[in-house]
């Protein structure tokens, strides 16, 4: 049987294929820390952000020196509208969450084993700007624009 993920999706536009191409490559990081059908992880994760720490995550609540530099990683449906981004939102748009993770992760003893090269240094993607652009395609149809207009989701409260 062939993977479905493999194969180009109908309702995509070619660059929105490739972009899934790339997120499911195992070579790249994307899938390895988004592959829940949610598109998320359920243990915290380390992604590069900085070294020394700035902000401990969970580390910071346990003491563990395992976890320093640890966050949640949520889901990434509804990314386009979700900005800013990371735990502190400190980027501001899509183009720069794939740039830190094509050039700009960050050397760290916690760092995430999906960003690290066998020698334990940062993945870099090195990624086309072609490329960059068909990923941030194919993580847009992760949207569901509906949801936001929808008045069952509106109030949490109500029953």
């Amino acid at each position: 049987m062939i993977n479905s993920i493999r194969l180009p999706y109908p309702n995509f536009t070619p660059e929105e294929n490739e972009g899934k191409q790339l997120f499911f490559n195992p070579l790249l990081a994307c899938s390895g820390c988004y592959k829940t059908e949610t598109f998320s992880m359920p243990s915290p994760k380390n992604n590069g952000l900085e070294y020394p720490f700035i902000d401990l995550g969970v580390g910071g609540i346990t003491n563990d020196p395992l976890e320093q530099g640890n966050f949640k990683v949520p889901s990434i449906k509804n990314v386009e509208l979700t900005a800013p981004y990371m735990h502190d939102g400190r980027i501001a748009t899509l183009e720069e969450v794939i740039e830190h993770y094509n050039s700009g992760v960050k050397a760290h003893p916690n760092l995430s084993s999906q960003l690290r090269n066998p020698d334990n240094t940062p993945l870099r993607l090195n990624l086309t700007p072609a490329e960059k652009t068909a990923l941030i395609a194919f993580l847009k149809t992760l949207t569901d624009k509906s949801m936001t207009s929808d008045v069952k989701f509106s109030d949490p409260f109500k029953h």
